[in-house]
């Protein structure tokens, strides 16, 4: 039961904690990959934020397993929770080092190393991880996150190779929302993303206002900022097509669907369905509409005869 906890609900453990203060856990391991059940019962201690219980667990653990690194990882992780930064970043990487493959030593490793301002040392670590086709995404989104925070408390600017990496992990995880802000801030600069959100939130505001002219003024000015964002691209398709501009919105839609960074939500096929039944093209509606997974194509599809 603990172990089944220990690796498939680590960061919400199941087990009630009157139970497991109770389980024996003075045997040894049957062999050298198994968690010790002392390490196994820290971590409930931890979630409970009963510090001094789970450290004095994770110690007594070490002697029956110490070649997984578990003990300096569970002190890392408890100092790190404690914002005991020195002592953290002593166990977290000497786990990462001691495991050198472990990813989730790896990702705690990240988070002190760049609470630690240590750049070159946050770069080396992932840059390994690379080179053995072994990353995860927590992985980028925490080499992303930790960067941005060096960068704004030293003052320093993003250099070539933090906006290669941020591309790639844009790339690699589109969806990502903390990668993909991540990635903004390290390849436009903090300053344009400022501007983009304010241009973006009145162009808004203006949509609803069905003002959507001046919606796409303002929204075709964010693309000249950032131009690989496939919502503002959606959007300014969206205000032709309330400007019953149909033909003009087929194109930013097709723009936006080739983005790097496009959605696969269904929206873009709804409305391209959209634009082709006002300009009563049932057929090409109905190919659009069934590509897309909305309620509202379900509806239509129905409404005008789309049959498979």
């Amino acid at each position: 039961m603990l172990h089944l906890d220990f690796n498939y609900f680590q960061s919400d453990l199941k087990t009630p904690i009157d139970l497991v203060e109770n389980f024996i856990d003075d045997f040894p391991n049957l062999n050298a990959t198994l968690i010790p059940i002392k390490i196994a019962k820290a971590n409930y201690f931890i979630q409970n934020k009963q510090y001094e219980k789970a450290e004095k667990l994770s110690r007594q653990g070490k002697k029956y397993n110490p070649y997984l690194y578990l003990t300096e990882f569970q002190l890392g992780r408890i100092k790190l929770l404690e914002k005991n930064y020195d002592s953290a970043y002593y166990y977290l990487t000497r786990a990462s080092k001691g495991l050198p493959l472990n990813t989730t030593h790896a990702t705690w490793a990240q988070r002190v190393i760049g609470t630690s301002l240590k750049k070159q040392e946050l770069d080396s670590l992932l840059e390994y991880h690379i080179k053995r086709n072994n990353t995860t995404e927590a992985m980028w989104q925490n080499h992303l996150l930790m960067t941005t925070y060096i960068s704004g408390i030293q003052k320093t600017e993003f250099n070539d190779y933090d906006k290669r990496l941020a591309k790639k992990a844009n790339k690699l995880y589109p969806n990502n929302l903390i990668i993909n802000e991540n990635n903004q801030v390290i390849n436009f600069g903090a300053q344009k993303i400022l501007i983009v959100n304010a241009l973006d939130k009145q162009a808004k505001i203006e949509f609803e206002n069905k003002n959507y002219q001046k919606a796409i003024e303002l929204w075709e000015n964010c693309t000249k900022l950032i131009d690989n964002d496939y919502a503002y691209f959606f959007n300014i398709a969206l205000s032709h097509y309330g400007l019953e501009n149909f033909d003009i919105s087929i194109e930013f839609l097709l723009k936006s669907n080739n983005l790097k960074y496009s959605q696969d939500n269904g929206k873009v096929e709804e409305l391209m369905g959209m634009n082709y039944l006002s300009k009563k093209d049932t057929l090409q509606a109905c190919v659009h509409l069934k590509k897309s997974s909305t309620k509202l194509s379900e509806k239509v599809s129905k409404a005008i005869g789309c049959y498979d």
